[in-house]
């Protein structure tokens, strides 16, 4: 379309959408002239950084990929909560079941991300009482039925898990 306005501008000549102009005769800076078809102009459709484009025949979306610290923290407690629902399954558990939840973390960020979203993961996968712990060690004292080491975003978590009856 751009280029279709550029021609259109230029050399006051048009290219009809509906395919009844096909051709168009243009005067060159030499005078020579030359016949122009569609099939001669390419176009490609760019999307500037750090946007991406998708499409279809009758929309196209733009969506900007820059990674805020926002959509990182989010995505650390998307997928620790994931975590944690396949130590509940490993455990055999029902989804009204409760269970008491340890995670050690020794990353101060990641730490950090957890404490103030304590509620936001006990809501999501059933914890009655969620401790967070800075030492991995610390886990074992905790006796639980289950525990797993997980690596999340390259971040090394312990989990453990004990049924609430």
């Amino acid at each position: 379309d751009v280029y279709k306005r550029q021609i259109n501008a230029e050399y006051g000549a048009e290219f009809a959408d509906d395919n009844s102009k096909t051709q168009i005769e243009v005067t060159l800076d030499t005078g020579a002239t030359v016949v122009l078809t569609k099939e001669h102009i390419v176009t490609k459709r760019s999307v500037p950084e750090p946007f991406v484009k998708g499409e279809t025949k009758t929309f196209a979306v733009f969506m900007d990929k820059t990674r805020t610290p926002e959509l990182e923290e989010e995505g650390f407690l998307r997928e620790t909560t994931r975590r944690v629902q396949m130590l509940r399954k490993a455990l055999g558990l029902h989804r009204k079941q409760r269970i008491n939840l340890v995670i050690a973390v020794e990353n101060k960020d990641l730490h950090s991300i957890l404490s103030k979203n304590k509620d936001f993961l006990s809501d999501r996968v059933g914890v009655s009482d969620f401790k967070l712990l800075n030492n991995f060690k610390e886990v074992e004292e905790q006796k639980m039925d289950k525990v797993t080491e997980e690596e999340v975003k390259k971040i090394k978590l312990v989990l453990g898990a004990t049924l609430v009856n």
